[in-house]
This record gives structure tokens, sequence and C-alpha cells, in this order.
């Protein structure tokens, strides 16, 4: 199952000056972790943070803009039920396998300095951009009416309430559903299934 998270050092502590942000306020196990020193120095709540523990908690950060254009077959409905992985565009398969199977455990065992996560995916006929000032111009799929398909920042999500099951007793908030924080700093809580990332194809894919 992937854990994506921002880099500790990136965020703390100028930008980020309260890692309990990353618990979300519904999670008591996620709350419970970090009160218990889950990021500080030996474990210990009294000691400092270290940036370098700074992971995955409550919520999932998603460094490239993920669409239902681009992540699904032509044709595939988000909320399929049941979804299947063969739903899904090839290319994002390959991006998928790529993401769990290569890139992070090299990067965790320091054989990879992490620009891998800096960089657009390119797989078959399929870019997948790295999140960015002005990226939701790339989003146009229709360059013949550009207006209609394109996207603003505030329809390009990058962060999300964690889904762990098809179960809705296992999201952070009951009935089931999703805090989603979009590119233009705005947060929606979207009903599970509706729109992705709180639809049955993310939550088929983030559980792979």
């Amino acid at each position: 199952m992937l854990h994506p998270h921002p880099d500790g050092y990136a965020i703390y502590p100028e930008y980020l000056t309260d890692v309990m942000v990353l618990a979300c306020p519904s999670d008591s196990d996620g709350i419970s972790q970090l009160k218990g020193g889950r990021y500080n120095m030996n474990g210990d709540p009294d000691e400092p943070v270290l940036a370098c523990l700074i992971d995955w908690n409550s919520y999932r950060y998603w460094p490239w803009v993920f669409t239902n254009e681009n992540i699904l077959a032509p044709g595939v409905d988000q909320n399929k039920d049941p979804f299947e992985g063969g739903d899904f565009n090839p290319d994002f398969g390959a991006a998928l396998f790529s993401l769990n199977f290569v890139s992070i455990p090299a990067w965790a065992a320091g054989t990879n300095d992490g620009s891998f996560f800096d960089q657009d995916l390119s797989y078959g006929s399929t870019t997948f951009y790295r999140a960015r000032e002005g990226i939701e111009r790339f989003t146009i799929t229709d360059i013949n009416n550009p207006a209609a398909s394109a996207k603003a920042q505030s329809d390009v999500w990058i962060m999300h309430d964690e889904m762990e099951s098809d179960l809705t007793a296992n999201f952070n908030h009951i009935p089931g559903g999703v805090n989603v924080l979009y590119m233009d700093g705005h947060v929606e809580f979207i009903r599970y299934p509706g729109e992705t990332p709180a639809s049955r194809a993310w939550l088929t894919f983030s559980n792979i």
C-alpha cells in the first residue's frame, strides 16, 4: 500500500510549524501516535521533532496531478461497482508499478536522491504532471474547446483523508467521506462514493 507524504525537510518547521495538523481531529489513532512521539527523536514526545521522521499519518499527499481522464480507461465510471484493476488506464498501472516497487524503496534506501518525486511521470501516451504553479493549464483534454476541459487550481486536489478499505467504518469520518485539499488552498468534504478522490476508483487504487 502506498503512503504518500511530503518531504519533511521541505516543510518543517518554516511552513509546517505544528506536526499535529497531520493528524485528522477525527482520527483518534493518528492523534495518539503523534502525541506518543512518532515524529520525535527516540520516539519520545519530550524530545525535538525530527523532520526526517515526518511521514503519512491521517492524510495522503500526492505530488502529481491525477484526473479521471488520466487514471481511468475510456468510458469507465469512477464509481463503477465493483471497480476492478482493468478499469484503470494501463499507463496509470505502469506509473503505479514504478512508484510502488522501484522508486520508493530506492529512495528509502538512500540510492535515489528523491529527484524522481520532482518530475513529471510519462508512461505510454500519458503524462502525469508534477503539481506546481500553473500546472492546471496542462489538464486541457480538448484543444478545440479548451475552456470547457481546462481545470482551475480549485479543481486540482493534492491531499485527502486516508481511506483504508471499502468499509466506510474505516474512514476518519462517519458517514464515509474525506476532506480534500485543493491546489488553491480550499478544503471540501466529499461523501463516498463521490468525485475522485472520494470515488471507488481512487479507493481501489489507494489500497493496492
